[in-house]
């Protein structure tokens, strides 16, 4: 089998190139605190500054339902246009409410999206249309409004 012969000679030889030295300094590693660290997720919903329920929206949320509904605003802007709406319910305070990804459109060179969020606490339904760009390079997205 001459053709597994040429395989094997051409492994060997690829596997001693990388002991020859050329005489050039070696390039310094990367030092592991110049690594990115991978975003958490409430280095995501920060930038979303409290989303639309950090107003007028959120009145009489408790903090857990506006954690939620935040959650919610993320995952809607996520997913997109044309998806099901994203929907939140704080059982413990009976407050729920739903996330609509609106249309994207372009400003310059950023992609924008408008999203509405209904929130229902006991019979009071309210709602409130949000703009976004999209995605920053981290991977977040900036509220405007």
């Amino acid at each position: 089998m001459p053709a597994t012969r040429i395989i094997i000679m051409c492994l060997a030889l690829a596997a001693l190139t990388g002991c020859v030295t050329s005489g050039v300094e070696p390039v310094p590693s990367v030092q592991p605190a110049l690594v990115a660290v991978a975003p958490t997720p409430a280095d995501l919903l920060a930038p979303l500054k409290g989303g639309l329920v950090a107003g007028a929206l959120g009145e009489g949320l408790t903090e857990r339902a506006k954690t939620l509904a935040i959650a919610a605003e993320y995952r809607a802007l996520e997913t997109g246009l044309g998806q099901p709406p994203i929907v939140w319910r704080d059982e413990r305070s009976g407050t729920a409410g739903e996330v609509k990804a609106g249309t994207p459109y372009r400003v310059g060179q950023q992609d924008c999206r408008n999203y509405t969020h209904s929130v229902t606490v006991g019979a009071n339904l309210r709602h409130r249309l949000g703009l976004s760009p999209g995605r920053q390079p981290q991977g977040a997205w900036l509220r405007l409004d």
